[in-house]
């Protein structure tokens, strides 16, 4: 008997640990939720645009190998929205509704004259929030950019949305 609680007594561990082996495996098992689709589309237009930093221009671009600053607009809201826009910044902000610059809400439009002549480019950008945009300039990447610059303050000339 004596002998029989001694062997009772070493097998408590060697029982143990392959019960704990399990429960850590199962543990690690677990399935992880991945997290809900983002359903507001200022939301999913301002991930969709931070999604593109970096990215190169190219000259009438409107996709991840190169985009010019409408181009970006037009590729991100067909993506995000399937709004289809023009690959004009002068087209995109004719179809959108015109809203005062006070009103500004993440995944609308920026419009700024370029030029200090009322014929110069019309560039775009995507505001994030935060005083900020997402755009690219000529030669240049995809950018979030400070929008309270007084070069940037000069030149505004509209802010459109697309999104309700």
């Amino acid at each position: 008997m004596c002998c029989g609680i001694r062997l009772q007594a070493l097998m408590r561990p060697i029982i143990a640990i392959p019960a704990l082996l399990l429960t850590a495996a199962l543990a690690a098992c677990t399935v992880i939720e991945p997290p809900a689709p983002r359903s507001d589309p200022r939301d999913v237009v301002v991930d969709e645009a931070v999604a593109q930093l970096d990215r190169s221009y190219r000259y009438r671009g409107s996709d991840p190998t190169g985009f010019d600053a409408s181009g970006l607009v037009r590729y991100v809201y067909a993506r995000c929205c399937g709004i289809e826009l023009p690959h004009s910044a002068e087209a995109q902000r004719a179809q959108g509704t015109s809203i005062d610059y006070s009103r500004v809400r993440r995944g609308d439009l920026l419009f700024y004259r370029l030029e200090e002549t009322p014929f110069g480019e019309l560039h775009v950008g995507i505001y994030i929030g935060r005083s900020r945009m997402v755009h690219i300039r000529e030669q240049g990447r995809v950018q979030i950019e400070p929008i309270d610059l007084p070069y940037w303050q000069r030149r505004l000339e509209d802010v459109v949305s697309y999104l309700p």
